[in-house]
């Protein structure tokens, strides 16, 4: 499978941007998963802990959005998070893989509705649902209706 392509206006992003244009990127890479959504691997050391031993909420959220960002990235739309919810059901500990999965759950007037989850040792840590807006309002996309 192949990686989710970043746009140039998002390749120096925190989170999937490489080490070339920050030493603390994530370097996080997408590939689109059986089912349709996008999916991703990664394992964080104590440099993004919160608690000792136990990833930090705002790179939990980060996590999170950055799969939804990729789930519409692989539909050529660039848009932004206008509105995020996530939920914490158990500490995430660093130095341990998890898995990021995210899928568009709809797409109305022109604002995308996504969620995504994030596991670890095949149970679900932390998920996220999230509304998006187009980055550039006259862009097009071929995946949704005219609507969208």
């Amino acid at each position: 499978m192949m990686d989710i392509a970043i746009p140039y206006s998002h390749k120096h992003c925190f989170a999937c941007g490489t080490s070339d244009s920050s030493s603390t990127a994530l370097n996080l890479r997408f590939i689109r998963s059986k089912a349709g959504g996008v999916k991703a691997a990664v394992s964080l050391d104590r440099l993004y802990q919160g608690y000792s031993g136990v990833l930090h909420g705002g790179i939990i959220s980060t996590l999170l959005d950055a799969a939804m960002t990729h789930r519409l990235f692989a539909e050529g739309v660039e848009a932004m998070t206008a509105d995020l919810h996530i939920r914490f059901a158990k500490p995430v500990p660093v130095n341990h893989e998890v898995i990021l999965s995210a899928d568009i759950d709809s797409c109305i007037r022109g604002v995308f509705t996504l969620s995504s989850k994030l596991y670890c040792e095949q149970s679900i840590y932390a998920s996220a649902k999230a509304k998006f807006m187009r980055a550039n309002a006259s862009a097009s996309s071929s995946f949704l209706s005219s609507d969208c």
